[in-house]
């Protein structure tokens, strides 16, 4: 961690004074928003940021953002995902919408493959025009092809999230393409956030993209990995990778079996909540969840929840209704879009101790998790 800012870091006043994490009186950067700074991003710079994740690399995103409202600039900030769009949407709201975009809910739009809308709910007659453009890679990839290919993107600050995607191998064509017409089109800014490029793949983009590195290896928090077997339970942590602790005793009473282990983890003194529990399949989801609430329930006959009320009643909201006040839920593809909404909003909100979830929750998405 750094407590001060660097020389001509090119931050207004109201971006410190709204944007960046304090501690005391002093200002917190991690290492990586640190370095980012001192590359230029405060000061209009094109920047690729490699480190690890919980290292603040939104934030660095938002101080990108912020400026460009404030320059009068168009800002487009591309996600992979439908969910991780909405999530960026609702966290610009609370961060941007009063302090930078003047309360202004119509500057403030959303573009995926299913709608696009501002934040009055209404659709924009100029998505392209609008100051904070938050999208997948695709639709904006579409918008911009329906308008016409730009030649001069002089005014735009661009801002790519999990860029890892340029190297997926069936969507990775389609941001090349998109990268390739922004990048000839000439942005303003340009800010690129990735927490798994290898050095050299991070290296040659930037080399491509024609931005400068940021590349960090530190953890602001590091990652506990462990594998438990019959022989015994491995442990590693990121905070030492080259040792690995093996042989070590699975707790007496406890079964390798998800739901036993689950159990042991909640009686802790200080249980790490929530927890997810990642199934192969949907109906995974559901077994697991019911024979946890059988095996382990605070009380056999819970009060159903109402936070599905107004909603149409489907085999998924009625499980969810049973289980959420136990503080226990589900997340698969059998969601509609507001009954995932009500399911990620109770996990962030501290409401949920456990979440057994198909890769649905895993979609970019972030949770303390």
């Amino acid at each position: 961690m750094k407590y001060d800012l660097p020389e001509s870091h090119g931050l207004s006043a109201a971006v410190a004074a709204n944007l960046i994490f304090t501690e005391g009186d002093r200002p917190a950067l991690t290492d990586a928003q640190y370095e980012a700074l001192r590359a230029g991003v405060g000061r209009g710079e094109s920047a690729l940021i490699v480190s690890p994740t919980s290292t603040g690399k939104t934030q660095i995103a938002l101080w990108a953002i912020a400026r460009s409202i404030e320059t009068n600039c168009n800002t487009v900030y591309l996600v992979t995902h439908r969910a991780l769009a909405k999530q960026k949407f609702e966290d610009f709201k609370t961060l941007l919408l009063k302090s930078f975009l003047g309360d202004n809910s119509a500057s403030l739009v959303i573009a995926t493959g299913d709608y696009v809308e501002d934040g009055n709910g209404d659709l924009p007659a100029e998505p392209l025009r609008a100051p904070l453009l938050v999208a997948t890679y695709e639709k904006y990839l579409a918008l911009l092809s329906a308008s016409g290919i730009p030649s001069d993107m002089a005014t735009t600050v661009v801002v790519c999230d999990e860029i890892q995607l340029i190297g997926d191998a069936n969507r990775g064509q389609s941001v090349e393409v998109l990268l390739t017409l922004i990048r000839n089109a000439g942005w303003k800014q340009f800010v690129g956030l990735s927490a798994v490029l290898e050095p050299k793949d991070a290296q040659d983009l930037a080399n491509w993209l024609g931005v400068a590195l940021v590349l960090q290896h530190t953890r602001e928090k590091h990652l506990q990995y462990e594998c438990w077997t019959e022989d015994g339970i491995a442990a590693v942590s990121s905070e030492r990778p080259d040792t690995i602790d093996e042989g070590l005793k699975v707790p007496a009473g406890v079964a390798l079996d998800a739901v036993s282990i689950l159990g042991f983890l909640l009686k802790q003194k200080k249980p790490p909540v929530p927890i997810i529990v990642f199934c192969m399949r949907k109906q995974d989801t559901y077994d697991l969840a019911e024979r946890f609430l059988a095996e382990h329930a605070k009380q056999q006959a819970p009060q159903l929840s109402l936070a599905f009320d107004g909603l149409p009643e489907t085999s998924a909201n009625s499980f969810l209704s049973k289980t959420i006040g136990q503080r226990i839920a589900a997340h698969n593809a059998d969601l509609m879009d507001e009954e995932r909404q009500v399911v990620e909003d109770h996990l962030q909100s501290g409401k949920l101790d456990v979440v057994f979830a198909t890769s649905t929750l895993a979609a970019g998405v972030n949770f303390p998790l």
